[in-house]
């Protein structure tokens, strides 16, 4: 059995000297003057250049009492990507039979009834010159009396 280990550690500190030679053939034929990993730029070509854009979706419920309340996925007791392409994200869209039926899961659960829900999208985009944030019309939808 200690020579089966032997062996794996062998082919464990082969396998993992195979990884300098890239390393030591970049070192080479430029000049680096960093810590040798740096040589070899795993992630340095990820992403194209240019802006940043992320995406956020607002979701408010008006009950019947004429209070706001945050809707969220802790809300309506679904994972947060579920609940974003189930309901946010069609509503954000223009999507009312989303908003109906984000309205009857809630209401199921709830003395004071929502009568409106609300989803707005604001979008941050960064780049090199700063931040700009587009702040969409908030689309209100009906879903009670």
């Amino acid at each position: 059995m200690g020579l089966g280990k032997r062996w794996v550690s062998i082919l464990v500190a082969i396998v993992l000297g195979l990884q300098v030679i890239p390393v030591a053939y970049k070192l080479r034929h430029h000049d680096q003057p960093f810590w040798p990993i740096m040589a070899w730029g795993m992630y340095r070509e990820a992403r194209d250049p240019g802006p940043i854009r992320t995406t956020l979706t607002r979701t408010m419920g008006v009950t019947a009492r004429d209070l706001d309340v945050p809707v969220d996925a802790v809300l309506t007791g679904l994972p947060d990507d579920t609940f974003h392409r189930l309901y946010a994200d069609p509503m954000a869209a223009g999507n009312a039979a989303a908003a109906r039926s984000l309205a009857s899961r809630l209401n199921a659960m709830r003395e004071d009834p929502f009568v409106e829900l609300r989803v707005q999208v604001e979008t941050d985009t960064i780049t090199k010159h700063g931040v700009a944030k587009d702040l969409s019309p908030p689309l209100a939808y009906k879903v009670g009396p």
